[in-house]
């Protein structure tokens, strides 16, 4: 068995930390000696009187550019690849991004000058993992962004080439990482702890927050609490954000509830990792039939089937990761692994979701190896991490459906796996995502996205800020809400997105 590694810190790439994704600023750097020298003086002086100045634009361009070429397909996967741009170069950029790491403004004046510094890097510096390789993908987009016009030295180069065929890489590289990738035994829970036994009270509802944004989220917290004491489930709400600055620097917050799902796992028979962003529905949140953990887990006792429970999405049903439940078995705590393994990686889709999703396949297709079936060879890998146009979700969706139908053995709603069970929405929808579709009949509704208005949130759940830490006063208002509205769990049958969006 394949043990995952446990995250790796990021190379100390600091323009990719630093820079916004797209800068306006002037070329001044390559105007002439004089203005470059203005505005890089502090970096490129070379108190041993060594080439500094103009002469990096003159000579490491070239140097680079010569060296910049896409990979192909068919090309062996060679970490000892060599190079012929000089040492002095690669110095310079060196400073050029020590500089930016201190003062963001660094690059204003002098953006040629840091585009330069991340060809020269990128060029020169060893890929040998999906880590390195994801972290030059993202330097090749900064180092696009930068330039509002391209640079002479820079418009032999096609960028759109080099980053397909590095997105083309990284592919290459996971499936190779993967290669002899096998499954834990089949399940065996982990001893509980004392009294915990094998039902659903040792299932820990668990919340992982920043503590700058406990005021905002107070009232979900509240509200997800009071569901958790009234349907006998523990509840951990996770602060600690140490764990995550610690292990991946400069990541998305995203990524600290599974941190904390990992760590907390081991006390529990399985964790239910939800968000502040989504409520069970009214109607349905005091029901011990649609209770949310056992819902997931297909039956009324004890702890039923799948290691790692989500809902299932078809097309054109984009993907989302709101809701999971993990069980503490070894295929649990392997996925576990396996998905903080990407943690370090750049630029995947909505941080954590791509490598949620992508870890999922990686699952199925370890089992389908184990079956003597063909595994997963990382086909959908490219669509995780950014292209010019951006992230590529709907690519990624689209390849997620076709290689999740194989692996599994079946279409949505009908997937066979032993590992991963996927909670059919027409029966009950655990996740439905508030978007385009608006407030459909489900189980919970999820609020995603980057822009929320919390205020709406709570009163369409019906309650005021001072009345969610009262768990008889939600209580009471879901038996009222249910007297009003029976509870109906299940998606509609059919979804259809508006022309001439494919995936909603």
């Amino acid at each position: 068995m394949r043990r995952p590694q446990a995250a790796r810190t990021p190379p100390p790439w600091p323009l990719l930390g630093r820079l916004p994704f797209a800068v306006a600023a002037a070329l001044t750097c390559g105007a002439d000696a004089s203005t470059f020298w203005s505005s890089c003086g502090r970096s490129l002086a070379d108190p041993l009187g060594g080439p500094t100045g103009a002469t990096f634009l003159e000579a490491c361009s070239a140097a680079a550019v010569a060296e910049a070429a896409p990979e192909v397909e068919d090309t062996p996967l060679d970490a000892t690849a060599t190079h012929a741009v000089p040492q002095w170069c690669i110095d310079v950029a060196v400073r050029l991004e020590l500089d930016a790491a201190s003062n963001s403004t660094a690059c204003a004046g002098c953006t040629e000058a840091c585009a330069l510094a991340l060809l020269v890097l990128w060029v020169t510096g060893q890929v040998t993992d999906v880590v390195t390789c994801t972290h030059s993908v993202m330097q090749l987009l900064v180092l696009g962004n930068l330039l509002p016009v391209s640079p002479k030295w820079l418009q032999g180069l096609k960028l759109a080439a080099l980053l397909h065929g590095r997105r083309g890489l990284c592919r290459r590289l996971r499936a190779a990482e993967l290669r002899g990738l096998r499954l834990p035994p089949p399940r065996s829970l982990a001893a509980a702890p004392s009294g915990a036994g094998d039902d659903l009270g040792s299932v820990v509802l668990l919340l992982a927050v920043t503590p700058d944004m406990l005021p905002t989220y107070a009232p979900f917290i509240d509200i997800w609490r009071c569901y958790a004491s009234w349907h006998g489930l523990s509840f951990v709400l996770d602060t600690d954000i140490g764990e995550v600055q610690r292990a991946v620097p400069r990541r998305p917050w995203n990524w600290m509830r599974w941190f904390a799902a990992r760590r907390h796992l081991p006390r529990y028979s399985a964790v239910l990792v939800v968000e502040p962003d989504q409520f069970v529905v009214p109607e349905c949140w005091a029901d011990e039939r649609w209770q949310l953990a056992r819902t997931m887990l297909r039956g009324g006792s004890g702890l039923g089937v799948g290691d790692v429970v989500t809902r299932d999405f078809g097309p054109p049903m984009t993907l989302n990761n709101g809701v999971v439940l993990v069980r503490n078995s070894a295929v649990g705590r392997f996925f576990l692994d396996l998905l903080l393994e990407k943690a370090a990686w750049s630029g995947t889709i909505e941080a954590d979701q791509g490598a949620f999703d992508e870890t999922v396949l990686e699952v199925l297709g370890a089992e389908a190896a184990d079956r003597g079936d063909e595994g997963y060879a990382s086909r959908c890998l490219q669509d995780v991490i950014p292209s010019w146009r951006g992230q590529e979700v709907a690519n990624y969706a689209r390849c997620w459906w076709l290689e999740a139908e194989r692996l599994a053995g079946g279409p949505f709603g009908a997937r066979r796996s032993r590992a991963v069970h996927f909670v059919d929405p027409r029966v009950a929808d655990v996740n439905h995502v508030v978007g385009a579709r608006g407030l459909e009949p489900a189980l919970l509704h999820h609020f995603a996205g980057r822009s929320k208005d919390w205020g709406r949130m709570l009163a369409l759940f019906g309650l005021r800020p001072d009345e969610t830490g009262n768990c008889s006063r939600v209580l009471q208002h879901s038996v009222d809400s249910a007297a009003r509205k029976p509870c109906s769990p299940a998606a509609p049958a059919q979804i259809v997105c508006e022309p001439p969006v494919f995936v909603c």
